[in-house]
């Protein structure tokens, strides 16, 4: 694990450098930009003298499969279908509902039918909510 602030330059030299041509060492603008958990790093060597380097968010079960946790304001019903004992009506009610009105807490959840306290707890390993200015 990396200390913070983390770069792309610090990630790069953390997995033992750059294997292209380029000297990996020397800074530039994207080299300098800050990488956050929950990104993925790609980089390529396109040919000898070049190296492309892409920042994405991770997909929800590269997520998941990291152990961390998926935003309930933004995840979609195919991402919330990926935890456990999740029914797929479950996950496109937590997505209808958010369209009206943010989620502010994870026990919020129990307001859906069929979804009582113990799964609210199991899905607390799984799930966050970040504030929102407003309900997408």
């Amino acid at each position: 694990m990396l200390d913070a602030p983390v770069t792309v330059m610090r990630a790069l030299a953390a997995a033992g450098g750059c294997l292209c041509g380029q000297d990996a060492g020397t800074p530039t603008p994207l080299s300098q930009q800050p990488v956050i958990t929950g990104q993925r790093l790609e980089v390529a060597c396109p040919d000898q003298d070049s190296v492309k380097i892409e920042i994405s968010e991770m997909d929800a079960a590269a997520r998941l499969t990291l152990g961390l946790k998926l935003d309930l304001n933004a995840a979609s019903a195919a991402d919330l279908a990926l935890l456990p004992g999740m029914r797929p009506h479950w996950a496109e009610v937590m997505v209808e509902r958010r369209s009206r009105e943010a989620w502010r807490e994870l026990s919020e959840l129990r307001e859906i039918p069929g979804i009582g306290p113990r799964t609210v707890e199991k899905w607390a390993d799984y799930l966050e909510v970040h504030e929102t200015a407003q309900a997408p």
